[in-house]
């Protein structure tokens, strides 16, 4: 599974913010926060019905049969595991992320071109009005 870290975390919220919109982005990031509990809860069942299924096949299997079993399923485990923390991690951040305000970006101030015989100057500070 892939590592996702906070600025990529970070960069997938701007994205999204931009393409979704400031009014519908807290219905798409509850949502987003469902599935991923979802996919959680579903994970965890996954691992106790596995586990169960050792328990049974430990009373039926022999010795040698009963490790290589037990080998495989705690491989899958283990991946179970790392997938079901990878996505309380994300659950985390997007409920982090819902609690905080949605802001809209800050327009950027007009940009101004003076242009003289000499050079082409361009300034990104606002037009002050002329007085008359």
């Amino acid at each position: 599974m892939p590592d996702i870290g906070f600025t990529e975390l970070i960069v997938i919220a701007v994205v999204l913010f931009v393409i979704v919109g400031p009014e519908r982005m807290p219905g798409l990031l509850a949502d987003l926060s469902r599935w991923l509990h979802k996919g959680r809860s579903l994970a965890s069942q996954l691992r106790r019905e596995l586990d169960f299924e050792v328990a049974s096949l430990k009373q039926e299997l022999p010795g040698e049969e009963i490790q290589a079993v037990k080998t495989e399923v705690n491989k899958i485990g283990g991946s179970l595991r790392e997938a079901e923390a990878d996505l309380l991690r994300r659950e985390r951040a997007l409920n982090q992320s819902l609690k905080g305000p949605v802001e809209p970006p800050a327009s950027p101030p007009a940009a101004t071109t003076t242009t003289t015989a000499a050079a082409t100057t361009t300034t990104t500070e606002p037009q002050k009005p002329e007085s008359a």
